[in-house]
């Protein structure tokens, strides 16, 4: 249905569609309700990820690491989503219907899925290299900041290609049923529209289900046999195997942050998936049922950098850092009391902390020798 056909039928109050006092799918609060939502988030979301761009594009050694190059480009993509969709939405919704005509739509639809699907294919790329740093140190070579720049190309190539379908006539963009933002056909019971939505539900999403499922739970198995550190059981240890175990270990905390990364898009965007679902079925769904998980689902683009600074502790000490007044205050308690007059004071320069290991040590399968290895505990993202 047209937005033109759609306006005319308010106009005149000749609509079949769920409606109130007003002829609307939803009420006149409930649209108050979301534009107020909408906008509240768009701007948590916009403050959290330029924070998160800021962190990453402010040191050059963060732009040198895999995860910070990944992470970058997740953020990206949700600000992106931010700025050009939500906004829309929440104008759309203050005046209880889409405002940006048949065009706008279209461009919409295909900017929110997009955007969405890179976010996915980042996700999903870094349960991969993650499964390759626990699971497969003969590929180690494979994690340099190199690498990243395939798998974010065939990210965006990936999602243009597929979201850009509806477009030219494989199935098409139209408004949500609560009529303030746009989305695929869901509900349209064409061959077109059947065809695309299923082809769409198996492979942006169950395949990327199935990677990131398979990933996570190799992970989760190998740090189970790595709990109690290098095998002691064995009179001779590999230095490659302590290599590995020191970087399987150092990174635990950012093996850990990236599953809850996942985790909670997964948990924003299933109802969304199962609703879709049930509207390839044919099942009748009322406005007021497909709102709430559509609302749900926006969620996705403000809680990585709620996980950042939860989950991350360099994260934080840089967002710290990045605030002229706490960076102020910082010294102002450093130093208060201890200054003396005419003098400047230097703060002698914090160490890594060192983790060390000690046995009799094989390489490439010759004995070495009796030995302790120190190794630094180095950050790995931020």
């Amino acid at each position: 249905m047209k937005l033109g056909s759609l306006a005319d039928e308010e106009a005149t109050g000749n609509t079949s569609r769920p409606s109130s006092s007003l002829g609307l799918p939803l009420t006149e609060g409930a649209y108050i309700a979301i534009g107020v939502y909408v906008t509240l988030l768009g701007a948590g979301a916009f403050i959290g990820n330029v924070s998160v761009l800021v962190v990453i594009l402010s040191q050059k050694a963060a732009l040198r690491k895999l995860q910070n190059l990944l992470l970058l480009n997740l953020a990206t993509a949700d600000l992106l989503v931010t700025v050009t969709a939500y906004p829309l939405t929440s104008v759309s919704s203050f005046h209880k219907h889409w405002l940006f005509g048949d065009v706008g739509c279209k461009v919409s639809g295909f900017l929110v899925f997009c955007l969405t699907m890179v976010s996915l294919n980042t996700l999903t790329a870094i349960a991969v290299f993650r499964f390759i740093l626990v699971c497969k140190p003969m590929y180690h070579h494979l994690l340099r900041p190199e690498s990243a720049k395939p798998a974010l190309l065939a990210s965006w190539l990936q999602a243009a290609v597929w979201t850009s379908l509806p477009l030219f006539g494989w199935s098409q963009y139209v408004p949500e049923p609560f009529l303030t933002s746009c989305t695929v056909d869901w509900g349209g019971r064409s061959a077109s529209n059947l065809s695309y939505v299923a082809m769409t539900i198996i492979l942006c999403f169950v395949v990327h289900l199935v990677i990131i499922s398979f990933c996570y739970v190799r992970i989760l198995v190998i740090s189970r046999r790595l709990t109690f550190g290098v095998r002691k059981n064995s009179n001779m240890i590999r230095l490659e195997e302590v290599l590995w175990h020191h970087k399987v270990e150092t990174e635990r905390n950012v093996t850990r942050m990236c599953m809850v990364m996942m985790a909670t898009f997964l948990l924003c965007w299933t109802p969304y998936a199962l609703l879709s679902c049930l509207a390839i079925a044919g099942l009748p769904l009322s406005a007021a049922m497909s709102t709430l998980p559509t609302m749900f689902a926006k969620v996705s683009c403000v809680v990585n950098p709620v996980i950042y600074a939860f989950m991350s502790s360099s994260f934080r000490k840089i967002c710290w850092k990045l605030f002229p007044r706490g960076q102020r205050n910082q010294n102002r308690v450093a130093t208060a009391g201890i200054e003396l007059p005419g003098k400047s004071q230097t703060q002698p320069q914090q160490r890594a902390p060192v983790r060390e290991y000690c046995g009799d040590m094989t390489r490439a399968g010759v004995y070495i020798g009796n030995m302790v290895i120190s190794l630094e505990v180095q950050s790995t993202v931020f």
